[in-house]
């Protein structure tokens, strides 16, 4: 008896060939568990005075506009930071100012940074999946008024864009 379940993905086609069903896109996820807590926003001229405020950092005599998102934990406790995409790491790097910062390629023309980590979990090269930890939060002379923390910055086609409008979205969904 012929066998009439549509639901077997693993049937051939005409040609003999295996059909594999498509692998739902991921969608953009936050880099820290539901714990954490913005004390930076990425600098927006369109946003408020107060949120404005809240997107400059100051290192030395000068302010900066933060080009990303810094999370740190309610308890102040160091916290396990995450791919919010598969990707591969292109770097993996440590500075006294900046602390551990880790870039990784999620393709598309999207990159992630984390920077002021305390250590890095992946190494240049590594593939990851969603999800993955990339490492933990730390202190770095650069937004040390942060304290422990991540300042998470996405690049789309070498350009920074806001991280908070990305969050559940698919990759061919973000512009």
């Amino acid at each position: 008896p012929e066998n009439n379940n549509n639901n077997n993905t693993q049937n051939p086609d005409n040609q003999g060939n295996q059909i594999v069903p498509e692998k739902p896109e991921e969608k953009f996820k936050k880099p820290c568990s539901e714990l954490s807590v913005i004390v930076r926003h990425y600098y927006n001229v369109d946003d408020d005075k107060e949120t404005q405020e809240m997107s400059l950092i100051q290192f030395g005599s000068k302010y900066y506009m933060s080009r990303g998102v810094t999370y740190n934990s309610k308890n102040g406790e160091p916290f396990e930071v995450y791919a919010p995409l598969s990707g591969k790491v292109t770097s993996v790097t440590e500075s006294s100012v900046y602390g551990v910062c880790v870039t990784v390629d999620h393709g598309k023309g999207l990159v992630t940074e984390y920077v002021g980590l305390s250590e890095a979990k992946v190494n240049k090269d590594d593939a990851i999946t969603q999800g993955s930890v990339i490492g933990v939060s730390g202190e770095a002379e650069y937004d040390v008024d942060a304290k422990n923390h991540v300042h998470f910055r996405v690049l789309l086609n070498d350009k920074y864009i806001d991280p908070l409008g990305l969050y559940d979205l698919s990759v061919s969904e973000i512009k």
